[in-house]
């Protein structure tokens, strides 16, 4: 039989167990299974089952963690998880988990092993996660809620606990199809009781015999591993991955702020405050968590239109023909910049220079320290609805349906874009291409060295009055009511966000978390994301 081929010796092999009793072929394949199968992740050395485990993606290891006990041991090390998080192009907020891991040290009297068990035989039950704010601050919209109730299985650690997550009280059946990963299949996200890990650098077959890892009781972003504290990173990719889930199924909760007492114009917003300005002369300072309006300024005697803000100052423009900026924090008009003969339709500004543009025409350079009037740009022949700066460039758009582009130094007009058939309401400027919203009803992809028109978005039913875009998503606003979004290399229409302002949509903003969103009908909208979601440490 030496000189037979592969198929003569299995046909052989075939034809040879028929002739025997079925007992006896039994115990033959009981020992050839071993030879089908190996277990690769059990017997490689712990490095290369890492390596090869790294090119799956967090919804597989969050699957074949529950295979059995040296899978979990295996894919519980943070530094794979550390991986994947940034193999996925997600970020953290460096300053505030860097200062948590260097916070307050444990008690070294207290034993983390015996903590955790006074905690699992205590009965304590997990923190609800179903909203990061209490419904009396806010009013809900209560039509979106439960449209969505997909669940997530429950996944075994097998360490005596099963945990569950769910997706509840999802508010919007829309599905969008955007945002980061493959989130092909839902999958367990709640590992805060994970008995199993490595350190943040790493790990090797040496270190399992260590002693486990264990949740920091009032932080589960950390870890104590042999009583040095790190980051869990299995927690915090998967909060990313809730995240990134919540934005693929319109998972949002609806947020509704009181308002003004007439339609808002503009607003902008970080992690902890909403600044709008609105028709009422006012602009109003709220909580982003609480939803209180905690500080408004009044200094303007006409409609506010258009804000910025940093760290230090508020700069405002308005129907009255002024710029006032004001110290953020105390609310002082530190000066008031007059030259316009019109309403102020936008401004922009950076450490030295605040750029507006009127209705009267032109757009006016000013030196943010002293407020002197450094240089006047004419050019447009009507109003300049908007206008944007980045490294020495300024891009406007004007109801003259051109962008212009002009040398923020010297003044002088580099380029003319001209493509849109209706007059120009919004545009965005990144340093490499210009995204405009025209009444045309279209938004328009330039790309900004050859002022080429690389695409063209069609959706919106009426003017599109704000944009806003990242490396992957567009969000526009427009007079139809809805704020939709759009994949930016495709030009796809991803979804849109509908049935929450009842009139015009005047500008929208988003983030990693949410989209805040102003309007004509008098409300602050907060389109919440993350309302199931621990996102302190998600950038």
């Amino acid at each position: 039989m030496d000189h037979w081929g592969d198929e003569q010796k299995a046909e052989f092999a075939y034809q040879l167990l028929l002739s025997v009793n079925p007992q006896t072929v039994e115990g033959v394949i009981s020992r050839l299974k071993p030879l089908l199968y190996k277990d690769f992740i059990t017997h490689l050395p712990h490095e290369l089952a890492l390596h090869i485990l790294s090119y799956t993606n967090i919804p597989t290891l969050g699957r074949v963690s529950s295979v059995c006990k040296k899978w979990h041991e295996v894919i519980d090390d943070s530094g794979l998880w550390r991986k994947m998080y940034f193999d996925e192009g997600w970020q953290v907020k460096e300053l505030e988990l860097n200062s948590a891991v260097q916070s307050e040290e444990r008690n070294e009297t207290t034993d983390p092993q015996q903590e955790l068990l006074e905690e699992l035989n205590s009965g304590i039950e997990e923190e609800d996660t179903e909203s990061l704010v209490s419904p009396s601050e806010f009013e809900f919209s209560s039509t979106r809620v439960n449209a969505i109730t997909r669940r997530i299985p429950e996944l075994s650690l097998h360490d005596g606990l099963t945990q569950n997550a769910s997706l509840s009280t999802i508010q919007n059946e829309q599905r969008l199809n955007f945002v980061g990963s493959a989130m092909d299949t839902p999958f367990n996200l709640n590992t805060r009781r994970t008995r199993r890990s490595t350190t943040l650098s790493g790990s090797s077959r040496s270190n399992q015999n260590s002693a486990a890892p264990v949740p920091v009781r009032d932080n589960p972003v950390l870890i104590y591993k042999d009583h040095v504290k790190t980051v869990n990173w299995r927690y915090l990719a998967q909060q990313r991955a809730r995240l990134e889930y919540n934005w693929s199924h319109a998972g949002y909760q609806l947020r509704r702020l009181p308002g003004h007492a007439e339609g808002i114009y503009c607003i902008q917003f970080d992690s902890k405050k909403i600044i709008s300005g609105s028709r009422d002369h006012t602009i109003k300072v709220w909580d982003i968590q609480s939803g209180y309006c905690i500080s408004t300024y009044q200094g303007h005697t006409a409609s506010v239109l258009c804000l910025q803000y940093d760290e230090e100052i508020i700069v405002s423009g308005s129907s009255d023909s002024t710029i006032i900026v004001w110290d953020i924090k105390t609310g002082e008009i530190l000066r008031v910049l007059t030259g316009h003969t019109e309403p102020v339709l936008n401004l922009s500004f950076d450490k030295k220079h605040i750029v507006t543009c009127s209705k009267d025409r032109t757009i006016r350079i000013w030196d943010r320290a002293s407020g002197t009037l450094l240089r006047t740009l004419t050019g447009h022949r009507i109003a300049v609805n908007a206008v944007q700066f980045k490294d020495g460039i300024i891009v406007s758009a004007s109801g003259d349906r051109t962008i212009m582009m002009w040398d923020l130094e010297t003044g002088a007009c580099l380029k003319t874009l001209v493509g849109h058939t209706r007059g120009i309401a919004c545009v965005q400027y990144d340093g490499k291409v210009i995204i405009s919203g025209s009444k045309d009803k279209t938004i328009k992809i330039w790309d900004a060295s050859s002022g080429e028109c690389m695409k063209t978005l069609i959706g919106h039913t009426e003017l599109v009055r704000t944009l806003q875009f990242n490396d992957t998503v567009i969000l526009s606003g427009s007079y139809d009511r809805t704020i939709k979004l759009w994949d930016r290399k495709s030009g796809e229409l991803l979804g849109d966000l509908r049935d929450g302002h009842t009139c015009r949509v005047f500008k929208a903003q988003f983030d990693s978390t949410k989209v805040v969103s102003c309007s004509q009908d008098h409300h602050v909208l907060i389109w919440d994301f993350a309302h199931n979601v621990d996102a302190t440490y998600l950038a």
